[in-house]
């Protein structure tokens, strides 16, 4: 719950006022004038107040809900928010789940865009032994996610890079560990040819299946 002189207000992706579930921000006489020497941050954390433009917010980046007492709800960060085909996912979820399988000591799943162009989940994980395969993961993980939050593929890495802060660089991991590309297609073996649209969306159902 807010503390002193501190208002905690819940906003939309406009940054609209909302009642009940949204992205946390604070209004406070004692906000920080900026980041240091990070003005892109700046940019992005600091705004008007959307009632009062004498008043200064900072928009955390975290989601929350309000209670009817007034309490908040920690949710999870908003840039650890995807949608994949239509279905909104909350990566935190998926990584605490992984995480907690034996094999795993540390996972971070992004949403990421394979060679077909379409966008899939992809667990990035720290082994507790280098040598172990990730095959078994997805099987692994059916007793406690549902299909849509489990990772399409699975790399091991052996470390994750870090930002100066110490947190982890989803970006330069995705950009160091790009999504394996997919087989090779079937009909370079079998020889097979469509012979019309229908069949060529079902052949690549199947492939993916």
């Amino acid at each position: 719950t807010p503390v002193g002189s501190t208002v905690v207000l819940l906003l939309d992706e406009r940054g609209g006022l909302v009642e009940e579930e949204g992205e946390l921000a604070f209004c406070s006489d004692h906000l920080a004038l900026g980041y240091w020497r990070r003005p892109d941050q700046d940019e992005a954390a600091f705004h008007f107040h959307p009632l009062d433009a004498m008043k200064r917010i900072y928009r955390t980046g975290d989601l929350a809900r309000r209670n009817l007492s007034g309490a908040f709800h920690y949710l999870g960060r908003k840039d650890l928010q995807v949608k994949v085909n239509g279905v909104r996912i909350e990566l935190e979820e998926i990584e605490h789940a992984v995480e907690r399988l034996a094999e795993v000591r540390q996972c971070v799943a992004l949403a990421q865009t394979d060679a077909s162009e379409k966008t899939i989940i992809v667990g990035y994980v720290v082994l507790h032994d280098n040598e172990q395969s990730v095959d078994s993961l997805r099987d692994s993980l059916r007793s406690t996610l549902p299909d849509a939050l489990i990772p399409q593929r699975f790399v091991a890495v052996r470390e994750f890079p870090l930002t100066p802060t110490n947190k982890v660089d989803r970006k330069a991991l995705g950009l160091a560990h790009p999504v394996p590309s997919r087989l090779r297609a079937v009909e370079d073996e079998t020889g097979f040819e469509v012979a019309d649209e229908a069949e060529s969306v079902l052949f690549r159902v199947w492939q993916e299946v």
